[in-house]
């Protein structure tokens, strides 16, 4: 599994390796004298492996020690203290009054350390490894001792751009999100939906059906600040055409770019429009020059309403939406089968965070717009961050952030795969 250090806090990569390379039952989740028992019996077939037949734990211990997983004196958290304290158990040990980790003269109980297990691990051949996760693969005691990840669902990336930044080589949503090592806000992400907005890496017909095995909804468009001509109006409507593909976006107005490209871009919304059909989702991308997107987004309501392809009852996604409660008000005049999207950007303002707070429970979408909108410690993002960006915009609507990453993904679902308008007479909470 492919888990880079160059553009994210490498403690925190190393943490996330952990995860994927050591058995499960060196989880510190998981507690107990059985699990106790099976961590010791691992430890034991590592040490015949690495040491032979006559070696014990405590030469484990220095083995590791010498090639220095500890650096300095480190307390453990708390769950990996209380792993510590169950292995001293098992082994008739007295448990020692402090558990620092130091870089030489550790005891045994720090084998099940995530420091050590990593190393330790990383030593081992590749047949040991697979026998190692094998011999010692979770129970379905253990698995429900784990609590179990929220459903997520990320309502708008860029798999392709994502690829590019992370170096990722292969279509592959698991190895993508394996790049985001964040601890916190973990989900068991179900699904995305996917923009391909560039036509120089507009995927090929075989990619998307590839994607969507994946569990990835595609979109197509062509982002505003995108040149446009009949070669990539011709491949866009092509894509259009694919039953995988479900909605037409992102496209839109983007006020960051230079003045002189605004009314190009008007033009090129007009004609790729023309290639919206009643069954698409119009995914819409509404960017100002000022924080607050209210000039420009109803610029883009006007030119819509003066479209003939966009029907009244139009589903539409408003991606990123930096508007103001009041036009967003207006906008659902007109459009009222409109949900909203919303990414960290959504809560830098009180305006933002009032749309947040305002807008009907049952349109709102929460978005990673990967790889954009990062994290601290992290240059880029992923879809599987979509915890965290409901954990920054939970407060301003008085909720927790597992409750909102449910909330979201029942209205991706219902937008996106059900094909159903907001549920009617919804309120914020």
């Amino acid at each position: 599994m492919r888990c880079p250090v160059r553009r994210c806090d490498a403690e925190v990569s190393r943490k996330h390796a952990f995860k994927f390379h050591v058995p499960g039952i060196f989880s510190p989740i998981l507690s107990g004298d059985s699990v106790s028992q099976r961590r010791l019996s691992a430890l034991k077939l590592c040490t015949r492996w690495l040491l032979g037949v006559h070696k014990g734990l405590e030469d484990l211990v220095k083995l590791l020690e010498s090639l220095s997983p500890v650096t300095r004196k480190e307390e453990p958290d708390e769950e990996t203290k209380t792993a510590m304290v169950d292995f001293c158990n098992v082994l008739g040990e007295e448990t020692p009054e402090y558990m620092t980790l130091r870089p030489r003269g550790n005891g045994v109980t720090v084998l099940v350390h995530w420091r050590f297990m990593l190393v330790l691990v990383s030593m081992l051949e590749q047949h040991q490894r697979e026998d190692l996760h094998q011999l010692y693969d979770l129970s379905e005691e253990d698995k429900e001792q784990i609590p179990r990840l929220p459903d997520a669902f990320d309502s708008h990336c860029h798999l392709d751009r994502t690829m590019k930044v992370w170096e990722v080589k292969t279509e592959s949503l698991e190895e993508i999100n394996s790049c985001s090592p964040l601890e916190e806000h973990e989900v068991r992400l179900v699904g995305v939906v996917a923009s391909f907005c560039d036509p120089e890496t507009y995927p090929t017909p075989e990619s998307m059906r590839n994607w969507c095995a994946q569990g990835v909804i595609p979109v197509v468009g062509i982002h505003p600040k995108k040149s446009i001509d009949e070669k990539s109006l011709s491949k866009l409507q092509s894509l259009l055409e694919l039953p995988e593909v479900v909605g037409l976006g992102e496209i839109g107005l983007d006020r960051k770019a230079p003045a002189i490209t605004w009314a190009e871009q008007m033009l090129k919304l007009e004609a790729v429009l023309n290639l919206l059909k009643k069954e698409h989702i119009l995914v819409l991308h509404c960017r100002s020059l000022t924080e607050l997107g209210d000039e420009a987004i109803h610029t883009l309501l006007l030119l819509l309403k003066c479209h003939q392809s966009v029907i009244k009852e139009q589903l539409i996604h408003f991606h990123c939406f930096t508007g103001s409660l009041s036009m967003l008000k207006k906008w659902l005049e007109v459009f009222p089968n409109t949900y909203i999207g919303f990414t960290v950007l959504s809560c830098r303002s009180m305006d933002h965070k009032e749309t947040v707070m305002g807008v009907e429970s049952s349109r709102l979408l929460l978005e990673t717009d990967a790889p954009y909108f990062s994290p601290p410690k992290c240059d880029n993002s992923t879809p599987s961050m979509i915890g965290w960006v409901a954990s920054r915009l939970a407060e301003a609507r008085g909720t927790t952030w597992k409750e909102l990453i449910e909330l979201a993904s029942f209205n991706t679902r219902r937008l996106y795969i059900e094909k159903k308008p907001p549920l009617s007479g919804d309120s914020s909470d």
